[in-house]
């Protein structure tokens, strides 16, 4: 919804489907990361909210807001990186998206899968709190 014509009844609906979770899926795996002396958070954001774009207030600062919530976790949990996903569009505006990147072909999910192994795994065990944006050089 545009700027204008948002109510706080959107403005709720889009946080809670767009930010909410990251933070109870967070609580409710912390017990069980911490009992396996294991793992990481992995959470995904959006390049939206850097992206400037008018008509989407509350889904932007939704997605701006779980890196600042990562963040904050992070510091009191010791959590690891955000990776965040390209922009996702109708087929005229991923192909509009897709002319502004270096590497000219369109993400799909499959493309997070290394990023997020990586994450996962040992070999990040020093990254805490970070965001990789994979965007295939948009931004």
């Amino acid at each position: 919804h545009e700027f204008s014509e948002t109510t706080p009844e959107y403005w709720d609906l889009s946080l809670s489907i767009n930010l909410k979770p990251a933070f109870f899926v967070t609580q409710a795996a912390l017990p069980h990361l911490k009992a396996s002396g294991a793992g990481a958070v992995i959470n995904f954001s959006s390049i939206a909210f850097l992206m400037n774009l008018p008509d989407m207030p509350a889904y932007s600062t939704a997605k701006a807001g779980i890196i600042g919530l990562t963040k904050a976790l992070a510091g009191k949990l010791g959590l690891r990186l955000v990776p965040e996903r390209a922009y996702q569009g109708s087929d005229a505006a991923a192909e509009a998206h897709m002319q502004r990147q270096s590497l000219k072909f369109s993400l799909t999910a499959d493309d997070m899968v290394g990023p997020c192994l990586f994450l996962a795994s040992n070999a990040a065990g020093a990254i805490s709190a970070q965001s990789l944006i994979v965007d295939g050089g948009f931004l």
